[in-house]
């Protein structure tokens, strides 16, 4: 899209070319009819004339659909840097909207995916854009910057994936049916679908999600849903990520589609593959199962030229592996003699598979294991309870913390307090979200989705 100027008979008047949903020659005209008042003024210090839109209601564009849309009023907009970016100024107090991504993302796709501002007396906030991909890269406002593109570093993809943190909102699924989206306080619930969700991606303001043999994408705006792979093999897929519009998934073998064309490609074709993850750099990281040797193996995929090298061998019981910053970290379980008897170590080794480290061992089963903010997330048996949630810190293992903290949640529609002294069972994969840790537990024969706001 592009703003710019006429003079005609010493009338000063607007054109707005606006962005198209394609990639036509296709252009929608912006006017200002004969009630528009407008100026143009130069800023002080620069050579870039601004064109100010003193009276919106003889102008007419996209964007002001959407102010009005959700009981926004716009007073004034100056077009600015050739004409290339609005500043929307309001009379009336945007509230979340301001930092809200989806409400962000409408009106970006309504101004061509260029950048803006909108201003509402002492707030504003920047709208950055990529307009080649039409996404929103962050929102900045005098107290914070919301990054858009910003990838947490930690393990949801390896525990199920059905959590994920968008901006300053946090998109999550209930086992029971639905998925939902909250503020990052876990406050303003919002139901996004009936649907329920695992292997979690947020790609511009579009959620992929997997849901039994299907891939499915979600307009987190809009709400329109489409499918984007249609299993017909009846197994349930395992693990989805996406990278380089490319699309990997596992039900059974690995297998990759890419989005624009729609070709589809094996990778992996034998053995188990556990803890899938695709790093920023392309580098994938799974175990495999060799059910010669009954024992796992740590690999690390360069993802273009398909080079795949083995980092640890020869591992008897393998629960979890992770990637976090500049190591793997991975969970196993040695047999004892004795029927039932364990011992679960967390180890860790760099990534060309030098210096092993063991930072944890637990005289009890330990699984669903999960790296944030520089803390080791887990569940293991206990004596008092079936099973407890813990942590150590990477930097003192040997230190180790129970959880929860006080209060817990619980989702039974909305998020309801939970008076329980004894607040979990069973826990099963854990999930980490901004400052909250979100796991499945089981009651007797039902299971519940709760949430903890983690400690400092």
């Amino acid at each position: 899209m592009r703003w710019r100027r006429c003079i005609e008979w010493g009338v000063v008047c607007a054109v707005l070319l606006a962005g198209c949903s394609d990639d036509t020659n296709q252009e929608e005209a912006s006017t200002l009819d004969s009630k528009a008042i407008t100026v143009m003024q130069t800023k002080e210090n620069t050579s870039d004339e601004v064109l100010i839109i003193q009276d919106v209601s003889g102008w007419h564009h996209p964007t002001k659909n959407v102010f009005e849309r959700y009981g926004l009023m716009l007073v004034k907009v100056e077009l600015s840097h050739d004409q290339t970016y609005p500043t929307f100024f309001l009379s009336s107090d945007p509230g979340r909207l301001l930092v809200d991504p989806s409400f962000q993302y409408e009106l970006a796709e309504a101004n061509g995916y260029w950048s803006y501002k909108i201003i509402d007396d002492d707030q504003f906030v920047e709208i950055y854009t990529d307009i080649t991909n039409k996404r929103v890269t962050k929102l900045v406002t005098p107290n914070e910057t919301i990054d858009l593109l910003l990838r947490e570093e930690n393990g949801n993809r390896n525990n199920d994936g059905y959590t994920i943190h968008y901006g300053n909102r946090i998109v999550f699924s209930d086992l029971n049916g639905g998925i939902y989206m909250t503020d990052t306080d876990g406050s303003h619930l919002i139901s996004l679908s009936d649907d329920y969700a695992e292997n979690m991606n947020v790609v511009g303001n579009e959620l992929f999600y997997t849901m039994d043999e299907s891939i499915y994408r979600l307009n987190l705006t809009t709400r329109s849903k489409s499918v984007v792979y249609q299993g017909g093999s009846g197994r349930h897929l395992q693990w989805m990520q996406l990278w380089n519009d490319r699309l990997y998934y596992v039900n059974g073998p690995m297998q990759v589609m890419d989005l624009q064309d729609k070709s589809n490609e094996t990778i992996l074709k034998n053995g188990v593959i556990l803890s899938p993850q695709i790093t920023d750099e392309g580098l994938l990281i799974y175990a495999a199962f060799d059910s010669a040797n009954e024992h796992y193996s740590i690999h690390q995929m360069e993802l273009e030229s398909r080079k795949d090298k083995v980092v640890v061998q020869g591992l008897e019981d393998l629960y979890a592996v992770q990637q976090y910053k500049d190591h793997i970290y991975y969970l196993t379980r040695t047999r004892g003699q004795e029927e039932g008897a364990c011992s679960c170590n967390i180890q860790r080794i760099e990534l060309d598979g030098t210096n092993p480290v063991v930072l944890h061992t637990f005289p009890v089963n330990v699984h669903s294991m999960n790296l944030a903010d520089g803390w080791i997330y887990y569940v293991r048996r206990d004596s008092a309870q079936y099973e407890v949630i813990a942590r150590i810190n990477l930097h003192n293992p040997n230190q180790e913390d129970i959880l929860p903290s006080t209060p817990t949640y619980r989702m039974l529609g909305e998020w309801k307090v939970i008076d329980d002294l004894d607040v979990f069972d069973s826990p099963g994969e854990l999930n980490i979200a901004a400052n909250w840790l979100y796991y499945y537990n089981v009651y007797g024969h039902n299971s519940y989705l709760q949430a903890l706001q983690l400690p400092d």
